[in-house]
């Protein structure tokens, strides 16, 4: 950014993925003996909020007045539009 930034206002940034892998394969982690069962817990919640909404299962700190992800779960995209 610092070679390419010329002062102006910044109305897009982009980034790309490559080299993507099947969903069957995990990295493994030594130290996270959990992991499997992490991802398998990712996979419910994800069936869960394509069925009743993004705000269906939130974190506990959303429902504070700091928390943001219960009035972002309701803008469209997650923002003003």
């Amino acid at each position: 950014m610092k070679e390419n930034y010329r002062g102006q206002t910044v109305r897009s940034v982009s980034l790309s993925i490559t080299k993507l892998v099947d969903d069957y394969e995990m990295q493994l982690d030594l130290f996270d003996i959990d992991g499997w069962k992490k991802r398998e817990l990712g996979y419910v919640v994800d069936k869960i909020r394509n069925k009743y909404g993004s705000a269906a299962i939130l974190r506990a700190v959303s429902f504070t007045g700091a928390g943001t992800a219960l009035h972002r779960s309701k803008l469209v995209g997650g923002q003003k539009g």
